[in-house]
This record gives structure tokens, sequence and C-alpha cells, in this order.
């Protein structure tokens, strides 16, 4: 993965490997991105997490006094995060049906170069764990038990049983409990 940003008009970008903490810091020091008095900032990363289509943010700074080399400074903003749908109906009936939700993001300073971004992640009930989960299970085209809906993405609560409980990614993902919801045994 990558993050993908420019400053200024300056392009840069900075490989990272995945990451499924609640936190998100990204080292920008080997960069050296220089900033002016005012500055225009943008950023995306595209796919962070199964769950996650894209991290965007663009805002403005500026410094009302000139810093110094050895001043430590804060931007404190919001950025954007876009979910992907669960399912591929979703995303075909209802394009514009997009879950996102604002989280704050901090760039830290050092003079006028730029040191590094903190990116706060959504807090989720590790749902997102339990969709990597499912993500590579072989997915068949069925009719889900749950939503009684035909969907391509019908995965197997039990797929080491000899009995089968067919329900879609998305109706698996609204379970709260790890439990089937036809015959109440325990699933992955």
């Amino acid at each position: 993965m990558t993050v993908f940003f420019l400053v200024n008009g300056s392009s840069y970008h900075i490989p990272f490997t995945a990451f499924y903490a609640p936190v998100l810091l990204i080292d920008m020091r080997e960069e050296r991105v220089q900033c002016g008095m005012q500055n225009q900032f943008l950023f995306y990363i595209e796919n962070p997490r199964v769950n996650i289509r894209l991290l965007s943010g663009s805002f403005d700074f500026y410094f009302r006094d000139r810093p110094e080399e050895y001043t430590l400074g804060q931007i404190m903003s919001k950025i954007l995060v876009s979910y992907r749908p669960l399912d591929s109906v979703w995303e075909l009936t209802d394009p514009l049906r997009v879950a996102h939700e604002y989280m704050p993001c901090v760039l830290f300073t050092k003079g006028f170069r730029l040191e590094e971004m903190l990116i706060y992640m959504p807090v989720q009930k590790h749902v997102f764990l339990r969709e990597l989960r499912y993500y590579f299970f072989p997915k068949i085209h069925m009719t889900c038990a749950v939503c009684l809906e035909e969907k391509n993405n019908a995965v197997d609560l039990h797929p080491s049983e000899s009995y089968a409980h067919h329900v879609c990614v998305s109706c698996v993902l609204k379970l709260s409990d790890p439990i089937c919801p036809l015959c109440r045994q325990s699933i992955m």
C-alpha cells in the first residue's frame, strides 16, 4: 500500500505495510517535505483495509508567525473514510449510497518541514476481522437464508460439517454473536 500526497503542488508517495491498529502513524521525514507560510495539503490511501475503500483528506493550513527550525507544531484536521459496499448488488443498484465518516488527523511539523501524519482509524466491534475471515471463503450464487435475497456472495457458515447454511456476507457481518442464525451452532 502507498500513501499519496500533494503539498503546494509537489507530489510524494510513501509505501507502508497493511495495518489493523486503531491509529496509523506515517513518517514523512525522509521525504523532506517543505512548507511555506500558506499551504495546501491533499492525501489519499486506496484500499487500506478490506472494508475501507479510501482514506482521503484535503485542507489548507498556514503559519501565523515564521517558525524557527527547531519549532515543533501540530495541525489538526479531519479525514474522510469511505467504506466498501458489503456486496456487489448494493454497489450496482445504488452507487451513491456509500457509507463514510470523518476521523481526526494530525500533521506534525518541525520548522517548515512536515515530519509525521497521525490518522485515527475507525473503531469497530472487530467487524473488519470477521470480514477478513470471510473475504477468502468461496462464494456462490444462492438465496441468503437470512434476508432471503439472491446474492452472489453467499458463504457456507459450516464448511467443515456435512450440512450447509448459506448466508450472504452482509448478513454475516450484521450478526452480533458468532452463532449461526439457523441452527445456533458456533461459526468461525
